[in-house]
């Protein structure tokens, strides 16, 4: 087995916490969206995605 981690690829996950963020952004512009309404619960987001609850959770996030 080989242990070296440095071949493993870590821009998949940036790249879903991207498409994550982009699909929430989707999310709350659309029409009927209110200023100050709360998101689903993060289980309920990750579910609506196909995703992690973490990667919810590292999209939300400031960068």
């Amino acid at each position: 087995m080989h242990n070296d981690l440095s071949l493993l690829d870590p821009i998949a996950r940036q790249q879903s916490d991207t498409m994550v963020l982009d699909a929430l952004t989707r999310y709350v512009a659309q029409p009927g969206t209110r200023v100050g309404e709360k998101l689903p619960p993060e289980s309920i987001l990750a579910e609506g995605l196909a995703v992690s609850r973490n990667t919810v959770r590292e999209a939300l996030k400031f960068r």
